[in-house]
């Protein structure tokens, strides 16, 4: 092969066995000569080849000191992404793939798991919230109010008044039946007017076992008893009052009567309280309704009183 020397131009004859090597002219220039087609293909990959492992150690980070601990090999990205799943891989999924699996049913068996379709959504919501029905029992009566205690006395009170009225009427029956020479003395006690004073005596026994009861008995029906017994009340002691002014000795009457007004009027007032109905549960009842049974006390009140203001 022949090269020129970059020094003195001279063309140099060398062979082949040096290429790739360095030669060195007559003129004491030193030159490499150049390698055949084929070794420059395999020097230009190996240069690639020794560039790509320089960017890859530079990639990797500096080289490890002498004497430093081994590191461990770093994982490439791609195998990192590889193991980790892909935030996007349930996006294909649809409601249907979601909904959870249907219990299977065999033909003769009952399943256990099984919700009553009988309850509405509403009813079991309210059973979940409450922790059952018995819980829900018991919170629903840790709200109820409750009962006054001047209510149980005038339940008290009204059990004896009806032990004395049904006492008092068979103590009367008894005493005409067995002394019949009493109705010659008593003229008023002769023919009907006995027995109209015994009926009085069982209305007003009846009355006031109802109103005993109705003190005792959490319901809007006890409450409305209570308000005809003492709407009754109240009327019939208006009633006594104007048959008391007919009467000479008026004085004592007429104090006696405006007192017993005053207490009916008082005990009215208390069953219209917000103790008693609130125990009863008529806060939200109906204003008609209300003074449709206080009318009805108070008719029947006027009525039994003027009869009695009659016969008087």
């Amino acid at each position: 092969m022949k090269i020129k020397c970059p020094g003195c131009a001279a063309l140099l004859q060398i062979p082949d066995t040096a290429a790739g090597k360095v030669v060195k002219c007559k003129c004491g220039k030193a030159m490499r000569a150049p390698a055949p087609a084929g070794a420059a293909r395999a020097g230009t990959a190996r240069s690639s080849g020794g560039q790509a492992a320089t960017a890859s150690r530079s990639a990797s980070g500096p080289p490890a000191r002498a004497g430093a601990p081994a590191q461990r090999p770093r994982v490439s990205p791609g195998v990192t992404a590889a193991a980790a799943p892909s935030p996007g891989i349930f996006d294909e999924l649809t409601d249907t793939d979601l909904a959870p699996v249907k219990p299977v049913h065999f033909p003769g068996k009952t399943n256990p798991y099984a919700v009553n379709s009988s309850k509405s959504s509403s009813k079991a919501l309210e059973d979940a919230i409450s922790g059952g029905d018995r819980r829900g029992d018991a919170l629903t009566m840790q709200t109820e109010a409750p009962r006054p205690p001047f209510l149980i006395f005038i339940g008290i009170v009204n059990a004896l008044w009806a032990v004395a009225y049904f006492g008092l009427m068979m103590l009367l029956i008894g005493l005409f039946s067995m002394v019949p020479a009493l109705e010659e003395e008593i003229p008023e006690a002769s023919g009907g007017v006995m027995y109209l004073i015994c009926g009085a005596m069982a209305i007003l026994g009846i009355l006031s076992i109802a109103t005993c009861v109705a003190c005792f008995v959490r319901s809007k029906i006890s409450w409305y008893i209570l308000v005809v017994s003492y709407s009754y009340g109240f009327a019939d002691r208006v009633l006594g009052l104007i048959g008391d002014l007919t009467d000479p000795d008026v004085d004592i009457r007429v104090m006696r009567a405006v007192g017993g007004i005053l207490v009916g009027i008082g005990l009215w007032a208390y069953m219209h309280g917000d103790d008693v109905r609130a125990y009863h549960g008529t806060e939200s009842e109906p204003i008609w309704k209300i003074i449709t049974f206080n009318a009805v006390g108070l008719l029947l009140g006027a009525g039994i009183g003027a009869a009695v203001v009659y016969m008087a």
